[in-house]
């Protein structure tokens, strides 16, 4: 009977500090808030773009969404299909459709959390770390508050991560499509995936069928015209970087442009970054596979990692992906008595508190998750090879 009653008021503290931690970041959620109620409710945030696209598509007017016109004041560059989400924000005024999609941010961010804790045993043990640690995660914020997208693609990298867990791989698959409203993101994962899962197949035919349902979707949304203007509008897009800031962009596109764009030209430059991101993705692809084992978590937090790095395009807010990474290495770190373990444990620490240059300077935080990308492809490396003696000592 006094056991369960401890194990009751455990289950109840516990509660009471997930609770309390929740309840700290949401404090530190309506402070920034209030500094920055200004840009929220006059548009000056990126949420102006979705509004737009939301009232667009209400209105029947869908293909006028990729048009360049001065009735369009902020271009939508995403699928069509995600504008649907935004429709019932248009019937509201701007300020209160910025406020709720600020919130509804907030509780994304908290629900990936939520969903990833039975994942890692180790993070579970103190949870509201976990939910300090993605609350204050400066790219989390900084996505909440600039009214963007990007925790819908952690969300769906989420709902990914899980099903391939779990071993439901089509699954996995049509949570990944439904993240193709940031192409750039999207492509690099399902290469990898696709490239060294067991079962390549299952995985393409619940991606693939997804990705013809949203196609459907967004033809409802914008026409069949509209979707070919679609496609028009991101090559003319891409193919003016004057259009968005190259220099803003922590991947390896920015930190290349940071460093040679006045001293290389433009085509000796993208033929250097197309080089080094089809090696990155390869020596992802190589360690992967020789290890030759079902799908590990580690796997998932190296692919985050590739992705963000060779991502054509991006930005700080983008970087909300490395709360997967930064969780998985937080459960896998210490497994292991290595001194690529001991630096493994730093990671998370150093990413969460480097974030601050993501905003400042965020070729600079390149440098980090370059480091990551070295540390996870040397731990895993190491780990097969400290693998094959235990292996050697059991068949014998």
């Amino acid at each position: 009977m006094n056991s369960e009653r401890i194990e009751h008021s455990q289950l109840w503290r516990r509660r009471a500090i997930i609770a309390m931690a929740i309840s700290m970041t949401t404090g530190i959620d309506a402070l920034l808030a209030w500094q920055v109620r200004g840009p929220i409710a006059n548009g000056s945030t990126d949420f102006l773009a979705f509004y737009t696209a939301g009232q667009f598509v209400s209105q029947g007017n869908g293909i006028g969404l990729f048009t360049r016109s001065p009735f369009v004041s902020a271009p939508f560059t995403h699928a069509p299909y995600e504008a649907l989400l935004f429709v019932p924000l248009a019937h509201f005024s701007y300020p209160v459709a910025a406020w709720v999609w600020c919130v509804l941010n907030i509780i994304i961010a908290n629900l990936c959390v939520f969903l990833l804790l039975p994942c890692f045993p180790r993070v579970s043990k103190r949870p509201e770390l976990a939910f300090l640690a993605v609350g204050m995660f400066l790219p989390v914020l900084v996505a909440e508050f600039n009214g963007q997208d990007s925790l819908l693609t952690l969300l769906m990298l989420v709902l990914c991560f899980k099903a391939l867990s779990s071993h439901k791989t089509a699954l996995a698959g049509c949570a990944l499509a439904c993240a193709c409203f940031k192409p750039p993101l999207a492509i690099p994962m399902l290469l990898l995936i696709v490239a060294t899962s067991k079962r390549p197949w299952v995985f393409l035919r619940g991606f693939i069928a997804t990705s013809c349902i949203l196609l459907l979707i967004s033809a409802k949304a914008v026409g069949w015209g509209g979707l070919v203007q679609y496609f028009r509008f991101l090559r003319a897009y891409a193919a003016g970087p004057d259009q968005y800031h190259v220099y803003d962009m922590p991947n390896l596109r920015g930190f290349i442009t940071w460093l040679f764009a006045s001293h290389i030209g433009e085509t000796i430059l993208q033929g250097a970054l197309a080089t080094l991101s089809f090696f990155a993705l390869i020596l992802v692809i190589w360690i992967v596979r020789r290890e030759d084992l079902e799908f590990q978590s580690q796997h998932y937090a190296l692919f985050v990692t590739a992705t963000i790095l060779v991502a054509f395009h991006e930005y700080s807010y983008d970087l909300v992906l490395l709360v997967l990474p930064i969780l998985i290495i937080w459960n896998s770190a210490g497994s292991q008595s290595s001194r690529g373990n001991r630096w493994m444990r730093l990671a998370p620490l150093v990413l969460i508190i480097g974030s601050v240059a993501a905003s400042l300077k965020p070729p600079i935080y390149t440098c980090a998750i370059v480091l990551l990308f070295v540390l996870l492809c040397w731990t895993l490396s190491t780990s097969r090879l400290h693998s094959r003696p235990h292996q050697a000592a059991v068949v014998a």
